[in-house]
């Protein structure tokens, strides 16, 4: 899984726009470590799944993963007549489908991850 910091505020702040280009970018740094037959999907809210298949151990994996994204994102973008540099944190975690009990407990943690990343979500629920 991996995910861009506060995309809310990016979007709130530059426009869809700008968040969707950023995820683009994502995408794109992500993928370029990968390759066939592994797959990137567009998951929820700030976040991108990666399925993977491995026989390496897990600690090699996760290097693959740790170099596979930057901690930090930026890009160009025209906010009305102006161009501003926007920058954003990215995080990614791991999960070891064989570990989980089932498709739906894989979906609820993945889930979960993306709503962690969700800064409404964060405010909504520390409210409640």
């Amino acid at each position: 899984l991996f995910a861009l910091e506060y995309l809310e505020t990016i979007n709130q702040r530059f426009g869809f726009r700008s968040g969707d280009e950023l995820l683009q970018l994502l995408g794109q740094n992500v993928s370029r470590h990968f390759s066939h037959p592994d797959q990137l999907f567009r998951w929820r809210g700030p976040c991108l799944v990666a399925l993977v298949d491995r026989q390496a151990p897990e600690s090699f994996v996760a290097s693959e993963f740790a170099r596979a994204i930057p901690p930090r994102l930026e890009n160009a973008t025209m906010v009305r007549d102006r161009e501003a540099i926007v920058r954003v944190s990215t995080s990614w975690s791991m999960l070891r489908l064989e570990e989980l009990g089932s498709l739906d407990e894989a979906v609820a943690r993945m889930n979960e991850f993306s709503a962690s990343r969700s800064r409404y979500v964060r405010q909504v629920s520390a409210g409640a």
